[in-house]
C-alpha cells in the first residue's frame, strides 16, 4: 500500500496544514508525546462544547468519496461530549462530525440527515487511536 498524500502538524504551523480551521478552540503545536515524528496539535478543554478540527471541501460536492484520517490521544475523557473533526461543504455546515463523549465512546454524526451512532469501543486515556472516516455522498 501506498502513500499517496500526508499532511499533518509536521509543518510546526497550524496554518499551513490540510485542516482549515480549529472550532472553539485555539490548537497548539507541541512536541510532548507526539505519534510520530516531532509535532503534533494539542486542545485544552476540560468542559463540553466543540473543540476540533474541520477540513472544509472546497466547494459543495454533490457526489462522490472522501477520506480523512487522524491519530487522537486522550489526556483525560472530557466532562461533556466534544465534537472533535468536522467535515464541511463550503457552506459551512457540517456533512460529517466525530464526537468523543464522556463515557470515551465515539459517536459518528451524518450531518446532512442529523442520524448519528455510536461506537462500541471504550476510549481509554494515554493511548493513541487511528480515527479513519470515509464520507461517501
Amino acid at each position: 500500500m501506498a502513500r499517496v498524500f500526508t499532511c499533518g502538524f509536521e509543518e510546526n504551523n497550524d496554518n499551513e496544514t490540510m485542516w482549515t480551521g480549529a472550532f472553539n478552540a485555539a490548537a497548539t503545536i507541541v512536541t510532548t508525546a507526539p505519534h510520530s515524528g516531532t509535532y503534533h496539535a494539542r486542545f485544552n478543554s476540560t468542559g463540553g462544547g466543540y473543540v476540533g478540527m474541520q477540513r472544509d471541501l472546497s466547494a459543495t460536492v454533490t457526489s462522490g468519496t472522501y477520506f480523512c484520517r487522524f491519530y487522537l490521544r486522550l489526556v483525560n475523557l472530557p466532562s461533556g461530549n466534544n465534537q472533535i473533526f468536522a467535515m464541511r461543504n463550503d457552506s459551512s455546515g457540517n456533512n460529517v462530525a466525530v464526537s468523543i463523549l464522556t463515557t470515551g465512546v465515539v459517536r459518528l454524526t451524518n450531518g446532512i440527515s442529523g442520524s448519528s451512532t455510536d461506537g462500541a469501543e471504550v476510549l481509554s486515556t494515554g493511548v493513541w487511536y487511528r480515527i479513519e472516516v470515509r464520507y461517501l455522498i
